[in-house]
């Protein structure tokens, strides 16, 4: 049996919030999909522009980081070191 929530124990939606998620994901997934094609560059600047819309996410966080090294990896290996 379902018990139905009171209308003030339902979660509130902050203005502009599914908006912010139509953005931030859709940003996310495309860095994760270059960053496999090993499109370093265009997998860290989407992730730039989910970071954009939510500057304080982990996995955005995270994930700048790692593009950071591979792009720094990818320069050594095109320069020659």
């Amino acid at each position: 049996m379902i018990i139905p929530r009171k209308a003030s124990e339902r979660p509130r939606l902050v203005p502009g919030h599914f908006l912010a998620y139509q953005k931030f994901l859709p940003y996310l997934q495309l860095g994760v999909l270059y960053a496999r094609q090993g499109d370093w560059e265009k997998a860290y600047q989407y992730n730039e522009r989910a970071l954009d819309v939510f500057p304080r996410n982990a996995a955005a966080g995270l994930n700048r980081l790692y593009y950071q090294r591979c792009l720094g990896q990818a320069e050594e290996e095109a320069h020659g070191k």
